[in-house]
């Protein structure tokens, strides 16, 4: 199972040598096994790259992101048509129905509030019980919006005056903000790598329907994960104030904390893969089968 994650931050040439990853940067070689990688994040923007080696991660189902200039990740490699039933996958996803589609987006949102309040209690802040209550007014297709309430809700008290000593908003164009994105953008390619996995278009979401994004199924299954990610990064708050090289390796490493799906323990990666799992058992057996996703005090994953 892969377990390494590999950040790049410094001018690097990439290659690949008898099923080894080579990251050359001046004098000296850095190697890993490609079956024990399973995230790449290249920040550098001076780094190579031969195509033979995105040729090997992409067979390797490695989720390799490349950043923008103000290095948050831009775009994620997706391995192609590596399902063996990929046209059976497919199919079956076009099909869904219209309720299914809802009954699975209701028990999203369901979730996601659910673990934003829990955020809010290992923060000790307010409106937690506010939070409690918007869970069980999520309707079938969240028809009444309830996670924009619950949204506004949250953030406005996670991080209130007293953490800011101004008021915050998801809009603002500050540390918070890229930083949550940083996080947010690092999972969303873990969540659209592993659909490709298992056979499904990234693009035909269950809520989300841009025809411009070609991650709309990815953007519905985050949301259970997104607090997660705010978790994770309120904590970092205390030690940066600004999204240096050092800070993105901070954030990267989220990759490595564990958390639970259906009361067992896994490290990010492989709780995605469990997720989709469930998801994937929804779309065949035209019945929600999407398991929970439950935050907990952060822990580094043990590998055993």
């Amino acid at each position: 199972m892969p377990f390494r994650n590999i950040f790049i931050s410094k001018p690097s040439y990439l290659s690949i040598d008898r099923g080894q990853l080579v990251i050359r940067q001046g004098v000296n070689n850095y190697t890993a096994n490609l079956e024990d990688l399973s995230t790449l994040v290249i920040e550098n923007r001076e780094s190579t790259i031969t195509a033979y080696t995105i040729s090997q991660l992409a067979e390797n189902q490695i989720a390799t992101y490349v950043c923008d200039a103000r290095h948050i990740p831009n775009g994620v490699l997706l391995p192609f048509c590596c399902h063996s039933r990929h046209l059976k996958a497919l199919s079956s996803q076009i099909s869904m129905s219209c309720n299914l589609k809802q009954q699975l987006w209701q028990t999203i949102i369901k979730n996601k509030i659910d673990n934003q309040a829990f955020v809010l209690h290992a923060y000790k802040k307010e409106n937690i019980e506010m939070l409690q209550h918007y869970v069980n007014q999520v309707e079938i297709g969240d028809c009444t919006n309830i996670e924009a309430r619950a949204a506004m809700c949250y953030f406005d008290s996670l991080f209130d005056k007293n953490t800011f000593g101004v008021a915050f908003s998801r809009k603002d164009d500050c540390f918070v903000n890229d930083a949550l994105n940083y996080g947010y953008a690092i999972v969303r390619g873990m969540i659209a790598r592993t659909l490709v996995a298992f056979g499904y278009e990234p693009s035909l979401g269950l809520f989300h329907s841009s025809e411009l994004n070609a991650f709309n199924l990815a953007d519905d299954i985050i949301e259970p994960f997104r607090p997660f990610v705010d978790l994770y990064i309120f904590k970092l708050l205390k030690k940066y104030t600004q999204l240096d090289s050092d800070c993105k390796q901070k954030i990267f490493s989220l990759v490595e904390y564990e958390i639970k799906i259906d009361n067992e323990k896994f490290n990010l990666s492989t709780a995605i893969e469990r997720y989709i799992v469930g998801f994937n058992q929804s779309v065949e057996q035209s019945c929600d089968k999407l398991s929970r996703v439950r935050l907990g005090v952060l822990r580094l994953h043990s590998i055993v």
